[in-house]
């Protein structure tokens, strides 16, 4: 007697619901931050604009909403791990991903960019230890690591574009390169702005632009082809 022919699972939908449910988990778990936290992210937007460094809701988050921070960093790496990968299936560099194949090169993702992230910071600190008095250090730490995770907050827009849009996917690729360009230019007129006018502006303009802009990108460019590498010739994502 002579059967069905089967369907395999192991589809494009696959890893596309897998992710789809992981923003969705992380949405949810953001709603609820939100709702706790309504007030301190409204100031959190409006003191990015502001032009004075005064006692604002910075400081607050970086004393006393420990697990607050810690979500929203988790928050920006999450979401930009499940982008790449995300982006890379719909680009065919990942033929037809199964769950474990999924989690594993997100999860690897969203390390990567972790480092990345903890690697600008450090050097973001670095520069302003030698180059910022107290009052300018404390404000702009806490400003980048705020900045990051508002950064955030817009990723549910391309992210949810790609997983739920089969087409236009390039409108995604465009509103994220664009919202990275407008934290970095923020965060770059922020510097100058407090800076300008000192003796070593210009210097720490130059070196913060070439430690910040260019060397971690060059080891984030190196660590993506390195795990590309990797899976292409290692059995474990298989």
């Amino acid at each position: 007697m002579e059967g069905f022919e089967g369907i395999s699972i192991n589809t494009e939908s696959v890893s596309n619901d897998t992710l789809l449910v992981f923003v969705l988990v992380l949405l949810s778990i953001f709603a609820v931050v939100f709702r706790q936290n309504a007030s301190l992210l409204g100031k959190m937007f409006s003191d990015i604009g502001s032009k004075e460094q005064k006692d604002n809701m910075f400081d607050t988050a970086d004393k006393e909403n420990f697990l607050f921070n810690g979500f929203m960093n988790f928050q920006s790496v999450a979401l930009l791990g499940i982008y790449v990968f995300a982006w890379a299936v719909k680009t065919g560099y990942f033929v037809m991903p199964d769950t474990k194949t999924t989690l594993l090169t997100v999860s690897v993702l969203m390390l990567i960019f972790f480092i990345f992230y903890l690697l600008r910071k450090m050097i973001y600190s670095g520069l302003l230890y030698i180059f910022a008095e107290s009052a300018d250090y404390s404000f702009l730490r806490i400003y980048y690591r705020s900045m990051f995770q508002l950064w955030g907050v817009f990723l549910y827009i391309p992210v949810l574009w790609i997983l739920l849009v089969e087409d236009y996917i390039l409108f995604s690729i465009i509103l994220l390169i664009i919202s990275y360009l407008i934290v970095r230019i923020i965060l770059t007129f922020r510097f100058i702005y407090i800076f300008f006018g000192k003796n070593i502006w210009f210097l720490f303009l130059s070196l913060y632009l070439c430690t910040q802009e260019i060397v971690p990108l060059v080891f984030l460019y190196k660590g993506l082809i390195y795990l590309y590498n990797i899976i292409g010739n290692s059995n474990i994502w298989q």
